[in-house]
Formats: C-alpha cells, structure tokens, sequence
C-alpha cells in the first residue's frame, strides 16, 4: 500500500489536542456511529492512506480494520463471506493491486472447469481429473477454499509452452484466493502449481474460452449471463480479448486468427498437500504449426470406397433419422458396415420402429440418433421407462449415460401424497403409489413411506428436486465414446472402416451435402439478386429508349411549375391537450401503463410530487380479456371460470380483480401460456396490501413465498443503504422490511412490526446488506382451469357449452395460419426486391426528368453562363507551437484546484488530476487540460474540445 504514495518531503505527524469530548468511549469506538468513519467509507484507498497519515487521531480511526473492510467489499463489489485470516487493510492492498476482471464468490468446494461457455453445462462425473480434461475439455474438482476469489487475465506471446517450436499466443485466465498472497507457503514456495490435465483440438480454433464456475450456482440467473455470448465476446474481427464475471462464476474469450489447432492446459495450487485449492489457472495457446494425427484419417478416392459406397445410410420405416456407422441395421447392411456392439434391427410390425438390444437390459426402441454429439435416444416400448431404470445394466455395451443421480424410490399410501409430487403411474396401483426424487432429504421427511431402493439412475441434466419428485419418464439418452467420430461430423464428413479386413477408421467427405448446399446456394443467389436485377435492367432500359426519342421530339423550350408548398403537421390547441389526464406521482413514483422511470422527452427522472400528463393510449395499453377470464356487463357468465372475474372502470380505463377479503387490485398484464397475473395497488402502496393479503378464497396462488420482517425505526437513524417503505413512513417512522431475521435482530433501535409469508414470482437470496421496499407488482398463479398446452399449441380454452363445466381447446382465430404464413414470407421476399427496383427507377426517372429540362431551359437560354463554383472552405487549422505557448500553464499543488468550470479530471484522457501536474487552460472559457493532451489537441484543431469555442489570437496569456 506504501507503494501508492509519492513523498516528496518527510510529513511531521501531529497529535491532536486531547479534550474531555475526544476521550475515546465506547461509541466512540463502534465505527458506524463514527462521522469520519462513515466519511471514510467514500474515500480509495489512496485517500485512506494520505488522510491516516494527517495526525495520530486520524490515523486511529481511519486504520480501523472495520474501514478497510467495507472499502474493499465495496470496490470488490462483493458481499461479505465472514470471518478472514489476515487484515483488511493487507488483503485490499493485495487484491486491488491484482485485479484485472474482478471478485466472485465460491460457496461451495466444487468448481466446474470448462472452455465450453454453451449452456447447458453439463457437470462430468467424478473421476480421473486428467481423463476428463483429455475427453471432454472439462473437470470437477474438489476442496476448493471458499470465500471470495480475484479473477485475473493476461494475453501474451506464447513463451512458455511445452512445444518445441511455437508461434501462437496464450491466453491466461487466473483466479485465486483473495488470502493467497499473504500466506506464508506461497511466499516460501512450498505452495506450488500442480498440472490438472489438458485438452487438445486438433483443428482450426475460432476462439480460446475458458470458464470457472461455482457448481452450487450454476443455475442461477447471475450465472446464465455468461451464456448470452453476443452480449460481451467481441465480434469476428476484434482479437482483443474480453471477460464476464458474475457473483458465483468467471469466463474469458480471445478471437483466434488462423491457426491449426489449441491447447488447453489447466493447473491448480493447494494449500500444502492434499489442502484446498487456493489458485485456478486456465492455459489456452495457439501454435501455427500444431499439426498431430488425427482419429479418424481424412481420406478421399478409392481408400474410402469401402466407407462411403458399400456401406450406403439406411432408414428403418417412417423413422426420420439415417442408420450408419458406428451403427448398422441386421439383414440389411453388412456386419462390418457398423462398429461391435452398434447393432440395430428393424421390426417386422407396423409401423416399424428401430430396435437396441442393450446386453442384460433387454430391448428399447430409438427415438434418435445424433451423430455429432453421439447420442442416442431410447424409450420403452412398455412405456414403463422408470422400471426398465430399476435393472440397467450397460456394463457389457459400448454406451454409457451422461450424467448418473442418485434417485430414491419410495413406496407411500396413495391418500398421503400430496398433489405437487409426481407419481410413477406404472409402477403404482389403487392401494401404493411409488415416488422417486433425488433428494435424501425429502425422502426422510415422508414419514408416511417406505424407501424401496436408492440406485444411480441415468439423467440428461441434473436435478435439484428437493420440493417435487420426479416421474422419470423422459427419453433414456446414452453416449459413446469410441469409436470417436465428433471431429469428423462437424466438418460433414461420414466414418467408416478402411476396408472389410481392417479396424483403422476413416474420414470421408459426405458427397450429399455438397450437392444439396451448392443447389441450395444457387437457387437463393437465382431468386434473390438475378430474377429482381434483371427484371430491374429490362425497365430502367425500356423507360432510357423511351425518354430519349422523346425528347427529340420537344420543343426547345420547357416551362418549369413552382415547386409545391410542404406540408406542415398542426399541433393540438389547449382545449385538447387538457383533456388528457394528470397524474401527480407518490412517493413509489409508479405510473399506468408501458411507462418507465424517465421521461422520454428530457431524459430526466421522474421524482414525488412530479405533475405528469398521460395520452390517451387506453387501447393500445388494454389487457386481452379471454377465458378463463371474463368481463363483467360485457360478457356472458359462462365465457369465464369461476373466481376468474373482472370488471373495467369507465372513468380511468381500468381492468380491476376483485380478492375476496383482500379488496380491488387493478390489473397490469395477463400471460395465459405461463398462467399468471400482475396486479397492482390503486393507490400505489402494495406493501400496505401485502400486510392483510388472503388468498385462501380464490383461485390464485403465489409461485413463493418469502418470509419478510416489517420493522418500525426512527427515521434519523435509517442508513442510506436501507430502502425505507415510503407509503408506510413519515416524518418522525420510518417502516423497513428484510427477508434476512439477522438483519432484524441487529438493528436495536427498530421495533419488530410483524413477520409473514410474502408473496414472490421468484425466489430471492438473503439481503444481508438491502432491504426491500416491496414495490414491484403481485404475480399471481393459477392451476384450474390448466390450458398451458392448449395456449402453447395456439389454441384457446373454452367450456364445452352452457350446461357442461367439460373444458375443450379450440383454435383461436388469430392465429396464423400455415398457408397465409407462406404466402406473407413469400410476399415479403418478392416486394422487398420489388421496392428496392422501384424506388431505383424513380430516382432514374427524376434525375432524368431534371436533366432534360436543363437541356431545355439551355437551348432557350442560348447565352447563358455558369458561373464559376465558390472554393470550398478548407477546415479549421490547428495551432503553431508558439501560439500554444502563449496559454497559460499552471503546476497543480496539493488542493489540486483549478480555476473556472473545471473538475477533478482531464477531460481528453479522462485521468484524475495529480498534484505537480502541469495543467494548460484555453483563454476565455478557461476549460483546463493535461498540458501533453492539450497541445496535442491544439495543433490539430484551434478550439477548445470541450465548448469548441475558439478563442481569439491576441488573448494567450503566459
């Protein structure tokens, strides 16, 4: 930290006068009731330093280590994680020095290691750390030291890989614990790098990605921001490279130019032997000459006739996908057209369907095969997957599952299982129903049941289960590692063997998406630019011939009209602009409608008290009214469900719900695909609702609750980082909530309101730092009637007739259409040619027209002259060297105060002033800059970049 300061002179520290009101007391002591203190948390930590060391009593309060603790939490951006090993000053100076990304957060002991940044990540299993790197280019690894963690970037030279020559780059991505520089093992070197494992691909790379995430939260909203790589990884051409952090998670991108392949080396740094991990470091270099042997060869000619043509696709039925190698169809293929153990059958039935014999499991029917992924997709032809899971055994085949979950099966009395858990149907009868989940602890909580058998059950994604069980009823999906044939379908190509007599595979180049591209490119080159040039040229050239024996045959005089006047739009009298409704906004500053928090005229925001004028755009803003819904005096009583009533106020437009015992809540939006409704409070105060909110008497539901405390605190107290509930304050109370008891019990001089179950349309993390003030809107469920697979397919819901309650999905009207969609996409792609052509030939036409009546105009005009065009005037020159030396110069000193409108930095290269900085000043506005920055600025231009005004020659000053 000493570093940082710049001493020109030794500094003669003072000792503060003691008096009977400086004795240190008790509050004293306790920083947050400490002004200076809470001065101090505003301040860097450079400014920390020089104000400690002013005199001794600034530095007793300014070197406290609750200081620098909230200094660094607050540049780090993090929350706090609890208790640290070394001080906070040390470990601010350590950090901050250090931090080219950022500060995330590890909760856990796992972390996921990965240069895939595609969502959805999928966790490999625990193993061989080496073998899953080498395979799949990404690891779990465990006893990872939690707490906060530096994110660090480098992109340099290659100079330190293992190749013998090399001439590509490296990028870095370096992550480590905010302690490790402190600790003594790594200073003494005892605590060094180890090598996880590495990853090789053999071909040309588009970019180097790496990424480290927190598996704890890999699901988390935070998180999946990472994923969204248009949003931060540079565009094609841009080589620089860019970063993502989030609160649990890190990722790094570098766009490559050519290169024929990259390594990825992954290293890591324990806490001695067999410690946690404190350091995580991702190594991704490039090598120009990275050429190796590749599985399978790339082969053309007649090595892969075998391949290709002995050995054509085959299709089992109406089956849509292509059976080929690995896998090969019995009795229609021969056997050493498929790899052991990829058999396949085709049954004899109707329909016919594709037949896996998985040794010790028995028979399943495919649904798909993906031979990119290489994955296979199986289903019971019992349709009874969940007891097929119950006795898999892959242990004798060349497949294996994804991700494996541990899944309890439980055996219940059917009047005890709750509605929300999923029961397996065909495994269950009229007296148990069976259950499966994956989580121990729901299955221990059922007391009611009996656990049956807890096993590792294939999934394609891992569950977290902990409130619903699971019905296991998806698609089994199973994958191969060899033969390994990824690399070769990406680039197109098909594998095979050699020959008949031969085990080595192949690479060849599938011949049908060549043809099928080069057809598909020409006819869309034919319909898009040729068809709509040529039509284009055909009339530019029949309307050329035309014009030109035209005007032969002209008179040599042509009479030019007056031009005619423009248009001009009237505004609104005043009479009309009062009609329009004000609103005063309250203190929740919400407002009706699609309206944000700013103006969109002046840009500014909107506060209390603001008088605002609402247009009239009530059918524009108008909520669709529709089953289960329905409007009451405007529709019938058997158009909606019942408890699904509405009604609309005439006055202010207005579509209201009615909450038996809970009052009128005015109506934002209705989404009938995810069955749910946002309301509001008429009077712009839902905290104040939410305290008396039932819902036990109607049909709505909250997807969560939270539990909130409401406190009641003085309101001189509150701190500016707590966010008072303004409808339920005044002068003298200020009424807080907080979803964390911890905060609620610290806060001594708050009184306890009353603690309940808030409704939420999300779960919310403990705001340990932030309380809420409940504004946003109530999100409301329901699950009768259900029609989100009638709204997903298109359709609308409806009950079957006046004396039925039967519920039928009907298509809606509105909808689209297959014909009418083809009809608009191809109207769309024949007038958008169209009008381009149009718009071409009536710019011909009127430059044309223009043309011929100034050939008119010129032979009527015989002795008219064109006077000569004016010289253009040659831009603003910059400034010699002695004219910028005759504005004024100042060398900054400590106060760093500049005269005029200036502030505490450059304007041109956006650095803070520095005290003995030599600042130069544009005469007349008096704007001030870094002397080098501004006189570059003033020998290219001679005005100020600020108010670009240019001062006159004879007003420098020296």
């Amino acid at each position: 930290m000493g570093k940082r300061l710049r001493k020109a002179r030794s500094m003669c520290c003072c000792v503060s006068p003691r008096s009977s009101y400086l004795t240190p007391h008790s509050i004293f002591s306790w920083y947050e009731e400490d002004v200076w203190t809470e001065i101090a948390k505003f301040l860097d930590g450079r400014s920390l330093v020089m104000l400690a060391m002013t005199c001794k009593w600034f530095n007793r309060i300014m070197m406290e280590d609750s200081v620098w603790k909230y200094a660094c939490l607050r540049d780090l951006q993090v929350p706090d994680t609890g208790k640290v090993a070394f001080k906070w000053s040390k470990i601010y100076a350590t950090a901050l020095d250090w931090m080219r990304i950022g500060a995330f957060l590890f909760d856990s002991h796992a972390a996921l290691l990965t240069e895939n940044l595609i969502a959805p990540l999928r966790i490999p299993k625990e193993g061989a750390t080496e073998n899953m790197l080498q395979l799949k280019g990404c690891c779990l690894l465990n006893n990872i030291r939690t707490g906060i963690w530096i994110a660090d970037l480098q992109l340099v030279r290659c100079p330190v890989c293992d190749l013998d020559t090399c001439d590509g780059t490296m990028q870095t991505l370096d992550a480590r614990h905010i302690e490790l520089f402190l600790n003594e093992g790594y200073h003494d070197g005892s605590w060094d790098y180890d090598t996880l494992g590495s990853h090789d691909i053999k071909k040309q790379a588009e970019g180097a990605s790496g990424g480290i995430f927190d598996v704890e939260h890999l699901k988390d909203q935070s998180t999946s921001d990472i994923f969204d790589l248009k949003s931060w990884v540079g565009k094609r051409n841009d080589w620089q490279p860019k970063a993502m952090i989030t609160l649990h998670a890190v990722a790094v991108n570098t766009n490559l130019q050519d290169n024929e392949g990259l390594q990825v080396k992954y290293h890591a740094m324990r806490a001695g032997k067999d410690g946690e991990v404190v350091s995580i470091r991702n190594f991704s270099s490039t090598d120009a000459r990275f050429k190796e042997k590749m599985d399978p060869i790339i082969v053309s000619g007649k090595a892969a006739i075998h391949a290709g043509n002995d050995c054509p696709s085959q299709l089992c039925g109406d089956n849509p996908f292509m059976v080929r190698f690995p896998f090969w169809l019995e009795g229609q293929q021969l056997q050493n057209c498929g790899y052991p153990g990829f058999d396949l059958s085709c049954s004899s039935q109707k329909p016919q369907v594709v037949v896996l014999n998985l040794p010790h499991s028995g028979d399943f029917w495919v649904r798909n095969i993906n031979y990119l992924m290489q994955e296979i997709q199986l289903y019971d032809p019992n349709g009874c997957l969940p007891r097929r899971l119950l006795s898999l055994n892959l242990s004798s085949s060349p497949f294996m599952a994804g991700y494996s979950q541990n899944f309890t099966f439980l055996s219940c009395p059917p009047d005890s299982v709750r509605t929300r858990l999923a029961i397996i149907d065909c495994l269950s009868n009229s007296t148990v129903s069976v259950l499966a989940t994956s989580s121990m602890n729901l299955a221990r909580a059922m007391n009611m049941c009996s656990i049956v058998i807890t096993l590792p059950i294939p999934v394609s994604w891992p569950q977290d289960d902990d409130w619903l069980s699971s019905n296991l009823d998806e698609d089994l999906r199973l994958t191969w590692n060899a033969p390994s044939c990824g690399g070769c379908e990406a680039r197109g190509g098909v594998c095979g063997f050699e020959n008949s007599t031969s085990d080595q595979i192949l690479c060849l180049t599938n011949p049908e998406s060549g043809k099928s591209l080069g057809l598909q490119v020409f006819k869309i080159v034919s319909l898009s630019i040729v068809i709509p040039a040529v039509a284009c040229l055909i009339c530019i050239a029949s309307f050329t011939c035309m014009v030109r024996r035209r005007s032969v045959q002209n008179s040599a005089t042509a009479a030019v009209g007056p031009p005619s006047p423009h248009a001009e739009i009237a505004g609104l009298d005043e009479s009309t602009i009062e009609s329009y409704t004000k609103v005063v906004l309250g203190e929740s500053r919400r407002l009706p409608g699609t309206n944000g928090a700013t103006c969109p005229i002046c840009l500014v925001d909107y506060h209390p008290n603001d008088t605002l004028r609402q247009g009239n755009c009530s059918l524009k803003d108008a909520v669709v009214i529709r089953f289960p819904f329905r409007l009451q005096g405007q529709q019938p009583q058997n158009c909606g469900y019942p408890g699904f009533d509405l009604s609309c106020s005439g006055q202010i437009s207005k579509t209201i719900l009615n909450i038996p015992y809970s009052g009128d809540f005015w109506v934002r939006d209705i989404n009938y695909l995810l069955q749910e409704i946002q309301l509001y409070d008429p009077n712009g105060c839902l905290p104040s609702r939410l305290l008396s909110l039932n819902l036990s008497s109607s049909p709505f539901m909250a997807a969560y609750y939270k539990n909130f405390t409401f406190l009641s605190c003085p309101a001189e107290i509150v701190r500016n980082q707590l966010t008072t509930i303004h409808c339920l304050s005044n002068s003298t109370t200020s009424v807080l909530a907080t979803s964390s008891i911890n905060l609620a019990k610290a806060m001594n001089n708050c009184s306890i309101i009353v603690t309940l179950p808030i409704p939420l349309s999300q779960p919310v993390q403990d705001d340990q730092w932030l309380s809420s003030n409940l504004t946003a809107d109530l999100r409301l469920t329901w699950d009768v009637p259900s029609c989100e697979d009638c709204e997903a397919k298109g359709g609308i819901c409806g009950i079957d007739n006046n004396n039925s309650k039967q519920i039928l999905c009907y298509d809606n009207p509105r909808t689209v259409k297959a014909g009418p969609l083809v009809l608009l996409i191809v109207a769309i792609t024949l007038a958008s040619p169209a009008i381009t052509c149009s718009a071409g030939l009536l710019f011909y036409i009127c430059m044309e027209s223009r043309r011929l009546r100034r050939q008119s105009a010129n032979r009527a005009a015989q002795n008219s002259t064109i006077a000569p065009a004016q010289p253009s005037t040659s831009p603003a020159a910059g400034l010699d060297d002695s004219s910028i030396e005759t504005y004024r110069k100042i060398v900054l000193g400590e106060s760093r105060r500049l005269p005029g409108p200036n502030g505490v930095m450059c304007p041109i290269c956006l650095a803070d002033y520095h005290p003995n900085d030599t600042i130069r000043c544009i005469p007349e506005c008096e704007h001030c800059y870094h002397s080098d920055c501004i006189d570059e600025w003033l020998r290219m231009q001679n005005t100020c970049p600020v108010c670009r005004n240019s001062p006159s020659p004879n007003c420098g000053s020296t």
